[in-house]
C-alpha cells in the first residue's frame, strides 16, 4: 500500500490543497513576468507609494475620442431641396435637387439658367447662381454687357489676345490668340516666314533668291535659302514628296542627290519620318494629323480613311466593335454606356445607375443617388416611414444633438 494513502483524510486534503495554492502562485508569478515584459518594465520603489494625476475639468486631452452618436436625419440639408418637376411627369424623390448646381433649380426650385442662342451665350449654375458664359471659347464677353453677348474674338483682336485686355504692341498682329509671329518666324507683310528657310525672304524679307545660271542640281534636290543664304543646295519639298540626303553626299561630286523620300505618300517602314527610322514588324507607315509616323499595334486593325488613318482594336473599341466603323448604338435613355468585349457589343450602367428590377429592357433604371429604397446600392433602404432621404447615394443621418429620431 502507498504510504500516502496510510495517512489520515484531513492531512491528504491538505496536502493537496497545499500543492494546488503552490502552483497557483507560481503560475501567477509567471504570468505577470511575461505580462510586463511585452511593455516597459517600470522602474518602482515598493517603498513609494503610486501617485496619480487628476484630471482637470474640462480637460479631457488624454482620454479616448468619443464616437458621435448618429440619428436618422428628415431635414434637407443646404443646399439640397425637394423640387418638383413642371409637368409634374417625372417621380420626385426627397432632396434629390442641389441648388448650388442644378441649373434647372439654380439657388431655388424653378430657377432655370437661360440659354441665349442669338448672342452665343449660355448660363451654368455655379454656388446658386446663373453665370453666363461663352459657348464658342474663342469669343470673349470683354466688355461684361449682356446685350451684344460674347462681342470679342480673342484670337485675331490685337486689343484682347488670347483674353480680355491682354493689348499686343503697337503694329503687332494677333495670331491664332497670341500677339506677334511664333518663335523662329518674322513677320513680312502679313505673313509669318521663316528667314532661314524662305527662298522669297531669305535673311531678310522680300530679299527673293534666284537659281544660278547653268547649274544643274542632283536629283530630287534644288538651289535655294539655307541658314539664310542663298543659292545653296536643298532637298526638295512638297505636299506629297518630302526628299532627304540620308547618305549625306549632297555636296559631294557625283551625288546621288536626295535619295530617300519620307513624306506621306512613300509610306517607307524603314524611314518612316526620317532617315533610318524603321518601324517594327507588324506596324505600317502613315500619315497622322500631318506626322509620318509609325501606327498600329499588331492586335490593333488599320481602320479610318487614307487620309486620316485610325489604329482600332476591333475586339474591344466601342467605336470600331467588331469592324471598323461599326459603333456601338448608345444607350443614353437607359442610363446605359457601350463597351465592347471580345468583338460584341456590351453595356453596363452609367455611374451613379444600377439595374435594380434586373429587367434588361428598361436598362439601368435606378438612380442610386436618390432612389430611397436603393440608395448606393441596390436594397439599401432608407427608413422611408420616417422620412429619411438619400443624398448622394448615403441616407441622411444627423448628430443626434440636432434633434433627429433616433
Amino acid at each position: 500500500m502507498n504510504r500516502d494513502l496510510r495517512l489520515p483524510l484531513r492531512v491528504r486534503r491538505l496536502g493537496i490543497a497545499a500543492f494546488f495554492l503552490a502552483a497557483g502562485a507560481a503560475l501567477a508569478a509567471g504570468c505577470a513576468e511575461s505580462s510586463l515584459d511585452v511593455g516597459t518594465r517600470p522602474e518602482t520603489d515598493a517603498s513609494t507609494p503610486p501617485s496619480f494625476t487628476p484630471v482637470a475639468d474640462g480637460d479631457d486631452a488624454s482620454l479616448p475620442d468619443q464616437p458621435r452618436l448618429l440619428c436618422l436625419g428628415t431635414e434637407c440639408p443646404a443646399p439640397y431641396a425637394t423640387c418638383a418637376s413642371e409637368d409634374g411627369s417625372e417621380p420626385v424623390y426627397e432632396c434629390q435637387h442641389d441648388l448650388s448646381t442644378d441649373n434647372d433649380h439654380c439657388g431655388s426650385c424653378g430657377t432655370t439658367c437661360p440659354v441665349y442662342d442669338v448672342l452665343q451665350m449660355r448660363s451654368s449654375c455655379v454656388n446658386g447662381e446663373c453665370v453666363a458664359e461663352c459657348i464658342d471659347p474663342s469669343f470673349k464677353d470683354c466688355n461684361g454687357r449682356l446685350e451684344d453677348g460674347c462681342e470679342v474674338s480673342v484670337l485675331d483682336d490685337p486689343e484682347n489676345c488670347g483674353a480680355c485686355g491682354v493689348a499686343c504692341p503697337p503694329g503687332v498682329r494677333c495670331r491664332f490668340g497670341a500677339c506677334g509671329c511664333p518663335t523662329g518666324t518674322t513677320e513680312c507683310g502679313s505673313s509669318c516666314v521663316d528667314l532661314q528657310g524662305s527662298s522669297a525672304h531669305c535673311g531678310a524679307c522680300e530679299n527673293r533668291c534666284s537659281p544660278p545660271d547653268g547649274a544643274a542640281p542632283p536629283p530630287n534636290s534644288e538651289y535655294g535659302c539655307v541658314g539664310g543664304e542663298c543659292d545653296k543646295l536643298r532637298c526638295v519639298s512638297d505636299h506629297h514628296s518630302r526628299w532627304l540626303d540620308c547618305n549625306g553626299d549632297l555636296e559631294a561630286p557625283g551625288s546621288d542627290g536626295c535619295e530617300v523620300d519620307v513624306g506621306p505618300m512613300a509610306q517607307d517602314t524603314s524611314n518612316c519620318g526620317g532617315c533610318g527610322i524603321a518601324c517594327d514588324p507588324d506596324q505600317i507607315c502613315r500619315e497622322v494629323f500631318g506626322i509620318v509616323q509609325c501606327i498600329c499595334k499588331p492586335n490593333e486593325t488599320l481602320c479610318g480613311t487614307p487620309d486620316y488613318p485610325i489604329c482600332a482594336d476591333v475586339t474591344g473599341d466601342p467605336e470600331h466593335c467588331g469592324a471598323c466603323g461599326y459603333r456601338c448604338p448608345a444607350q443614353e435613355e437607359a442610363h446605359q454606356r457601350a463597351t465592347c468585349a471580345k468583338g460584341m457589343c456590351t453595356y453596363e450602367c452609367a455611374p451613379g445607375w444600377a439595374d435594380c428590377n434586373d429587367n434588361p429592357l428598361d436598362g439601368c433604371e435606378t438612380n442610386l443617388m436618390i432612389h430611397g429604397a436603393n440608395c448606393g446600392a441596390c436594397g439599401n433602404r432608407c427608413n422611408a416611414a420616417a422620412g429619411q432621404p438619400c443624398i448622394a447615394g448615403v441616407c441622411l443621418e444627423v448628430e443626434c444633438d440636432a434633434g433627429g429620431p433616433q
